[in-house]
């Protein structure tokens, strides 16, 4: 049996590396030809994205890194992370994910984030970086009050507690997937960072079924995608997104939690045309 994949890279200290003889996070494969297969069963606005070059593999792939760099920023900011975001200002999302997703390049709360991001402009990673950790801290961490507590369990089950039913619900569908946590992860499961890259994983477990041709394997992993977004991340991300803009005149986080809201919503309608197509 292979060990399981790790989430969570990006969840332990920015101060400190990797433990040592930890295993690398998944990375998205490369597009292939045979992606393309299935793809004209594909409902409207999904196959003029693929018309456009994107195959069904290609878009598992690019919305994996989506998910991934959503969970970069609701992770502790790194000089790193900041620079990837920066980055990703003027393509947010990109133009075959805006067509699947049936919204316009730059529309709505992506127009937010990325008017966000361009305000970085000129500012080296580490001053950025230093300047969110403040409000990272005082909206996700604490010490002491948390304004937006950023676990799935604070906003669903009895007593709204951390470490909740919830929390654990999450840990069972890592462990059904063969994903574990990243060994230097020393926050709870259902935190946003860690339900978000599980997703970017999923995509690209999604992107290989597609270029194998692994007709059942696909059908389990988008069913397992559509089933994750559905009992666990859309249960609660709206609200979280909405106590995150009512805690700070910080314009990133409530922008970044918007677009999540969004894309997850917008990501499952997608998942279940996949899904349909497969039928």
């Amino acid at each position: 049996m292979s060990p399981p994949r790790r989430l969570g890279g990006g969840l332990h200290p920015p101060s400190e590396p990797p433990p040592q003889g930890a295993r690398a996070r998944p990375t998205l494969g490369a597009e292939h030809p045979e992606g393309r297969w299935h793809c004209a069963r594909l409902p409207g606005l999904l196959r003029q994205a693929t018309r456009r070059g994107r195959s069904p593999a290609g878009l598992a792939s690019a919305r994996g890194r989506l998910y991934r760099l959503l969970a970069a920023g609701f992770s502790p900011p790194a000089p790193a992370a900041v620079a990837r975001l920066a980055r990703a200002a003027g393509s947010l999302p990109p133009r075959e994910m805006a067509l699947a997703l049936g919204a316009p390049p730059g529309d709505g709360p992506w127009s937010s984030l990325a008017g966000s991001l361009s305000e970085w402009s000129g500012r080296s990673p580490p001053e950025v970086a230093a300047e969110l950790m403040q409000e990272y801290q005082r909206l996700f961490a604490g010490p002491y009050r948390v304004e937006a507590p950023p676990y799935e369990s604070c906003y669903r089950g009895p007593g709204r507690a951390v470490m909740g039913e919830a929390a654990v619900e999450v840990l069972r569908s890592y462990a059904e997937a063969g994903v574990a946590l990243h060994p230097g992860v020393r926050d709870l499961p259902d935190h946003i960072a860690l339900e978000l890259e599980f997703l970017a994983h999923l995509a690209a477990e999604e992107a290989g079924h597609w270029r194998r041709r692994e007709r059942s394997r696909l059908a389990a992993c988008l069913e397992r995608e559509e089933r994750f977004l559905g009992e666990h991340l859309l249960r609660w991300i709206a609200p979280f997104a909405a106590r995150v803009a009512a805690a700070t005149r910080c314009p990133f986080y409530p922008a970044l939690a918007a677009a999540a809201a969004a894309y997850a919503t917008a990501d499952r309608g997608l998942v279940s045309a996949l899904r349909e197509s497969l039928e």
